[in-house]
């Protein structure tokens, strides 16, 4: 089974379970679950019926844009040992 967030495989044993009115929900762990919550819960319910990625974790689009904006703080905070605020 996988998770219904993430959608990492996970056994039975290991599963966290939630019901909801569009039935019940498998997560791989209780952080999983939250988001979920929250996202459902923020009427933001469609993010998983767009989603267009069939893969676990984070598509590799968004991983590489997430790398490039982090890349970009560390230089901004690296440049900053050099700037004087006189």
């Amino acid at each position: 089974m996988l998770c219904d967030h993430c959608m990492l495989p996970v056994t039975e044993r290991e599963a966290v379970h939630d019901d909801h009115p569009d039935g019940r929900k498998v997560f791989c762990c209780r952080a999983c679950k939250a988001i979920y919550r929250m996202i459902q819960e923020e009427g933001l319910g469609d993010f998983y019926q767009r989603r267009d990625w069939t893969s676990p974790g984070i598509p590799e689009t968004l991983r590489e844009l997430a790398s490039d904006e982090a890349a970009d703080r560390r230089r901004e905070s690296d440049q900053a040992d050099f700037i004087r605020a006189d």
